[in-house]
């Protein structure tokens, strides 16, 4: 501004200095003007102080007088003449000068006194363009003071909007940090799902395998009495055998005339028993071979037992870095939020929410450290009884054993009683001899009875024909029986060789069935296990879900309205700036279109005095070639020229406001960049925001599309749990008619066995 008013100054100055020049100008040229005569006459003008004439073409004459010595001494008369007209005529052009100079000196008066009165009219021209000069500084100096206060406020504004802005800036940096904090704790509770899924997992299956050692366990006690049903048997045929062996050797001591046939018929009975002998080793190689089996079996579930003890040392491993992480981890979050008690207080209800999660999972390590032990309690018991049953199986096994000898014994007695075929001794005792043979010891007691040995002798003649008898017809009996029956029995063995052989079959089958039974039924347990476990965590996790989906709208719609507030107070102040600004650029472009419309009219009366002033000085110039005097000439160029510098400094003034206006105009512009500027941070950080709740949308939607993936899913595998049933309920169908065949089969087996031994 000091520049300014001093290029004022300096132009105010020139143009005084042109205004007196050019005064000075018009002043000689107005002299200049009135120094000339008009007519065709010679006319004369003042040089150095002196009068000289002029011709027409304006060049000087000679205007002094020829010295009178000239004239004297020339002899010519017309000279003379001449001489004197000149003189003559110079005299009237001295007095002709005279009165011109009294005139010349009167005008200069005049022009004098006009140029007093004009000088003191430019004298109040230029006290009053002072004193507007000075109200132009007072105003200049007035809008400097109001630019200095806007610029200021606006600093201010640009400040609070800078200490706004990172005050944002900071809230979105602590968002984005809790919302890390968020996945991180939504991560670890994930994983603990996990773990907690994997356990229970592994806590069916330790509890499916407790019930297939169950279910072989009752398998093994229902072969154990087939096998103690099968040695019922085998007693009752050995004490039939006894019994035929006894018969046998009564027959031998009282009969000797049936030795052959009783020779045939121990060889009978030799093969036989070595038949039966044969049966026994291969029942006892199959004993032997299911002792093995067992103890394979036994063998294969201390592998399996040492192998789950080294699962559960590792799960408890497992479990201790869990707790250890997991204690480490609530250490770590009680650090972090002690050193952030001021945002506990804003997420109080997320930090009890976080030790809710905790104490629920120590309830669960709780609960899985007393499952440990129920499995490891339920681990010992089927060991022990593993143990027990084994060392019963030995126990069997070794009373088998001893059974075996003694029919081993027994056997070799009567095969040394065969082949020493001696009468009975009478010098034994009644044990031995019951030993031996009860029918003799019957016989030693008859005869000390007192009974004669006639008579027992007639009866035992007479017994022994009925015996012939009986035996003869029994003879041919058989024999006929045999000639009717043989292709019958063939035919009937060969059934019952085929029913032993379906029998078989069926009961593999049925074995088959009951393993696939089995199966499907552990499945479906844990096909429903898993189930239920998926639904509670797909529940629970619906139940999250909701939570979070309703924290983050709430947490969106606080964000929306602290934005909505943010974005309404910058553009609050943002138009308030923008209308103060741009009242003030009204104002500023009104005084200046006001003072370039003052200027224009002030230009178009100047243009229009100049114009008039031009029209004046061609008219003095007409008058002045018309005789006019010179002092109007000289008034009129004076008011010419003070025209021109009039325009001149009004054109001044006229560039100097047009430069003020272009720098307002250049200023608004980049106060409206600026506030562009603004509004496009502000759309950029409302586009961000919905950038982020629109990737927050797509995640509800993912998480949605896996929900129903999952409840897709659970269909399935309920629509398999069904299937499993239906199936499960068809072989159990299956297995009742197999069982109503092997019924069946067997009433036919135990038929056919009864008709057999009656044909023997």
């Amino acid at each position: 501004m000091e520049a300014d008013n001093l290029l004022g100054d300096n132009v105010e100055g020139d143009n005084m200095q042109d205004v007196k020049h050019t005064n000075v100008s018009v002043i000689q040229n107005l002299d200049a003007g009135a120094s000339q005569e008009p007519g065709p006459a010679n006319v004369e003008s003042e040089q150095g102080g002196e009068f000289v004439a002029h011709d027409d073409m304006g060049q000087p004459i000679e205007d002094e007088p020829t010295p009178v010595t000239e004239i004297v001494h020339s002899s010519d008369l017309q000279s003379l003449l001449a001489q004197n007209a000149w003189l003559s005529e110079f005299l009237v052009h001295n007095v002709r000068m005279y009165i011109y100079i009294y005139t010349q000196h009167y005008f200069l008066a005049h022009t004098n006194q006009n140029l007093e009165e004009e000088l003191t009219d430019i004298r109040e021209k230029f006290k009053e363009l002072s004193a507007k000069n000075s109200e132009l500084q007072s105003q200049v100096t007035s809008s400097a003071n109001d630019l200095n206060e806007r610029s200021r406020l606006y600093r201010q504004l640009e400040s609070a909007r800078n200490d706004l802005a990172i005050k944002k800036i900071q809230l979105d940096c602590d968002v984005e940090k809790l919302k890390h904090e968020k996945e991180e704790r939504d991560t670890a509770v994930k994983t603990l799902t996990k773990e907690k899924h994997l356990l229970a997992t592994e806590n069916f299956g330790l509890k499916d395998q407790l019930q297939q050692i169950s279910n072989e366990k009752a398998a093994l006690h229902l072969e154990k009495k087939t096998q103690e049903q099968e040695i019922r048997t085998m007693n009752f045929e050995r004490e039939r055998a006894r019994l035929d062996k006894d018969m046998f050797a009564e027959s031998k001591k009282w009969f000797l005339q049936e030795i052959a046939e009783r020779d045939s018929k121990v060889s009978q009975l030799r093969i036989e028993m070595s038949s039966k002998e044969l049966s026994w080793q291969r029942e006892r190689l199959s004993l032997n071979d299911d002792i093995a089996r067992l103890q394979l079996i036994a063998e294969e579930h201390e592998a399996q037992i040492q192998l789950k003890k080294s699962r559960t040392e590792e799960l408890i491993a497992r479990i201790e870095e869990i707790s250890a992480e997991h204690r480490q981890a609530l250490s770590d979050m009680e650090a972090e939020l002690r050193s952030k008690t001021e945002l506990a207080n804003l997420y109080k209800d997320s930090l009890e929410k976080s030790e809710h999660v905790a104490a629920e999972l120590n309830e669960q390590w709780q609960a899985r450290e007393g499952l440990f032990e129920e499995t490891k309690q339920v681990l010992v018991e089927v060991r022990q009884e593993m143990e027990e049953e084994k060392k019963a199986q030995q126990e069997e096994i070794s009373s088998r054993d001893a059974q075996i000898a003694e029919l081993k014994d027994e056997l070799q007695k009567a095969n040394d009683l065969l082949k020493s075929k001696h009468a009975v001794h009478l010098n034994v005792t009644e044990e031995e001899l019951s030993v031996l043979s009860p029918a003799a010891a019957e016989t030693a007691r008859l005869l000390k009875g007192g009974q004669s040995l006639t008579s027992i002798i007639r009866e035992h003649a007479r017994l022994a024909g009925k015996l012939a008898e009986s035996r003869e017809q029994n003879r041919q009996l058989e024999l006929t029986m045999r000639e009717m029956r043989a292709p019958q029995l063939l035919h009937q063995k060969d059934v019952l060789d085929q029913t032993f052989d379906q029998n078989n079959r069926l009961q593999d089958q049925l074995k088959d069935a009951d393993e696939q039974r089995r199966r499907l039924e552990g499945q479906r347990d844990a096909a429903n296990r898993e189930l239920a476990f998926t639904r509670a965590e797909l529940e629970k996790y619906q139940r999250d879900h909701a939570k979070l989906g309703k924290q983050l709208q709430k947490r969106n719609m606080q964000l929306e309205s602290e934005l909505a507030s943010e974005r309404a107070l910058a553009a609050q102040a943002m138009q308030s700036a923008q209308n103060s600004e741009l009242d003030r650029l009204k104002r500023d472009l009104k005084r200046a279109q006001i003072g370039e419309a003052n200027l224009k009219t002030e230009l178009d009366q100047m243009n229009t005095t100049f114009r008039t002033l031009r029209e004046q000085a061609e008219s003095l110039k007409k008058l002045a070639e018309d005789n006019v005097s010179a002092a109007e000439a000289r008034a009129s160029k004076l008011k010419a020229e003070d025209a021109v510098s009039q325009a001149r400094a009004s054109e001044m003034k006229v560039s100097r406001l047009e430069e003020h206006i272009k720098l307002l105009k250049d200023e608004k512009e980049k106060v409206e960049r600026i506030q562009e500027d603004r509004v496009a941070r502000s759309e950029q950080i409302v586009a961000e925001v919905k950038m982020t709740n629109a990737r927050l949308e797509t995640s509800f939607e993912m998480q949605k599309q896996t929900a129903a993936a999952v409840v897709k899913e659970l269909e399935k595998v309920q629509k398999e749990c069904d299937q499993i049933r239906s199936e499960n309920d068809r072989l159990r169908s299956v297995d009742v008619q197999h069982a109503a065949e092997i019924q069946k089969l067997h009433s036919e087996m135990m038929e056919l066995q009864g008709k057999y031994s009656e044909y023997k």
